[in-house]
């Protein structure tokens, strides 16, 4: 008798032999061969986490932060030398955000990497065979006494993106003491081809 079994990081199919007695009880349970190892371990753990994930519909607006990321994320995310760096706290943190279809086999996911300045990039893989395909900077937060950055992200159903940064600084009138705030927009616009190929648009 061949049976499949399946979880997360496994998937084959192997020959049994099963024993019964008389009243259909099964008494013995024999896995005699390996017949196909079927898929791929990391695709199995990538389904597994998409469906952890918050999965976005476009067009879509974003604005903030997402949720620390599992261990499970930050290997299929980051590169594998930097794991141990992120856990132990040395390069800031990573924060899952959402992910979304692009064309056929194709998805973007998007996350947040850092500590009080947040890079915000886009992360484009094919989910059938867990490979990633490309990978941008797009944006991102910034803190500091003196100066705040955000950005305001559009993502259109034509697959383009539009990222608004503002960039606030305070400065202090030296003769009156009061705080005043100068804000400056930019603008950046990416566009995600459907095989997964990101490219930058125009600047204004």
């Amino acid at each position: 008798m061949q049976v499949r079994q399946q979880w997360a990081g496994y998937d084959t199919t192997v020959e049994i032999e099963l024993l019964f007695d008389k009243a259909a009880k099964l008494i013995s349970y024999y896995e005699r061969k390996v017949l196909k190892k079927a898929g791929n371990p990391k695709v199995a753990d990538l389904e597994a986490y998409l469906k952890k994930l918050t999965q976005e519909q476009l067009p879509l607006e974003y604005y903030g932060e997402g949720d620390d990321m599992s261990d499970l994320g930050l290997k299929l995310f980051v590169d594998a030398e930097m794991v141990p760096l992120y856990k132990e706290g040395l390069l800031g943190r990573a924060y899952e955000c959402f992910w979304y279809e692009i064309a056929g086999d194709v998805i973007g996911f998007v996350m947040h990497e850092g500590n009080r300045q947040m890079d915000c990039s886009l992360i484009t893989l094919n989910r059938k065979t867990g490979q990633i395909i490309d990978r941008a900077s797009i944006g991102g937060i910034s803190y500091s006494m003196m100066m705040r950055g955000e950005t305001q992200y559009t993502f259109n159903k034509d697959l383009s993106i539009r990222a608004e940064m503002s960039l606030t600084s305070i400065e202090y009138d030296e003769n009156t003491g009061e705080e005043k705030e100068l804000t400056t927009t930019n603008v950046e616009y990416f566009q995600v081809n459907k095989n997964g190929k990101i490219s930058r648009k125009s600047k204004s």
